[in-house]
């Protein structure tokens, strides 16, 4: 896992990081790429443990019970993160006119979403130190399956509501490029003229421009016919578009940007279905631990196959950069471009 989950997440932080113009989507995946790679890690110490059991001689309980407490705080960021990102797409797609998430706030999102999951952590690593004191195992599972079910719910939530919204601006914009395309008009005299106007305006904003002389009077009057021609790009694309006139769109009417916001989406969101599928055994073992501990009958065989499936969690950590690469041909581009400068050096 370690193998795989450093070189891959640090290829991801090299990418974002070297983007031009950074934005909330940008910090949210390297913030969860720091969670992958911290994680992948702190593997390696449960290893060493293991190792060192096997050669008889174990480590003290106090250092296990740290090692456990340390490596529980990762994953559970990655969980946060994880919600932190569907909440942006939904900020970013649903809400992009009226935008609550800047990159200050994203930082501190991050920020709380460590503190969180050190508070979350605490009841695990507590039933983990006393396994025989009932109370404390039900606190630390209905903790974790509280987080669970927020996860859930908001990955749920915000993507539904971000499917809809991209639906919907798919039918406008294949009603908006039908009804646009109107007949060939046959005044030429009157295209030429325009094109005239728009010309002279142009020259004359040049050459107020180059004399020193303030933007007011006409040449303010014709500042909008300059930028006209500039696409309005919104503050936190995934990527930066390049500057197109407005004529300028892909198939069905739709921008680039546009076309650039939904591959974003579609990345994230399938990074988030496998981390919800990746985290499935555990929360089923979770249930199952649950009803034993509440007197049900659970077979030994059953309860063993759940606890070997937990490790599956450990999958997320690594999986997040191939994800990236196949649903992304941008970065599949920025990769190569990183992997050809590091064999220059």
């Amino acid at each position: 896992m370690t193998v795989l989950g450093v070189p891959g997440n640090c290829l991801i932080l090299r990418v974002y990081h070297a983007k031009r113009r950074q934005t909330t989507t940008h910090i949210f995946i390297m913030a969860l790429a720091w969670a992958d790679i911290l994680a992948c890690l702190l593997s390696i110490l449960t290893a060493a443990s293991q190792v060192m059991m096997l050669a008889g001689t174990p480590i003290p309980r106090a250092v296990d019970n740290a090692i456990v407490y340390i490596k529980a705080v990762p994953l559970t960021v990655s969980l946060f993160i994880t919600v932190m990102i569907a909440i942006d797409r939904y900020d970013c797609t649903c809400r992009s006119l009226r935008r609550v998430l800047n990159q200050r706030r994203a930082k501190m999102a991050v920020l709380c979403s460590l503190v969180f999951s050190v508070l979350f952590s605490i009841p695990f690593v507590l039933g983990y130190v006393y396994p025989y004191n009932v109370v404390i195992q039900k606190t630390g599972i209905a903790t974790q399956y509280l987080s669970f079910v927020m996860a859930v719910s908001s990955v749920t939530f915000c993507y539904g509501n971000v499917y809809w919204k991209i639906r919907q601006h798919v039918r406008v914009g294949v009603t908006e490029s039908t009804a646009t395309k109107a007949p060939p008009s046959n005044s030429t005299s009157e295209t030429m003229s325009a094109a005239i106007v728009l010309r002279t305006q142009t020259v004359n904003v040049a050459d107020r421009s180059l004399l020193g002389e303030s933007s007011g009077g006409a040449a303010s009057s014709s500042a909008p016919a300059l930028d006209a021609w500039q696409p309005r790009e919104t503050a936190d694309a995934a990527d930066t578009p390049r500057r197109v006139p407005p004529g300028r769109q892909l198939k069905g009417g739709r921008s680039l940007n546009a076309n650039l916001q939904r591959k974003t989406t579609r990345m994230l969101f399938i990074t988030s279905v496998v981390f919800l599928l990746t985290w499935l055994p555990y929360w089923i073992y979770l249930a199952v631990y649950m009803a034993a501990l509440s007197g049900a009958q659970i077979d030994p065989a059953v309860f063993n196959v759940f606890l070997y499936l937990i490790y599956t969690v450990y999958v997320n950590n690594v999986v997040n950069p191939f994800i990236y690469g196949l649903a992304n041909s941008r970065f599949r581009k920025d990769c190569l471009d990183v992997i050809r400068k590091l064999k220059r050096c």
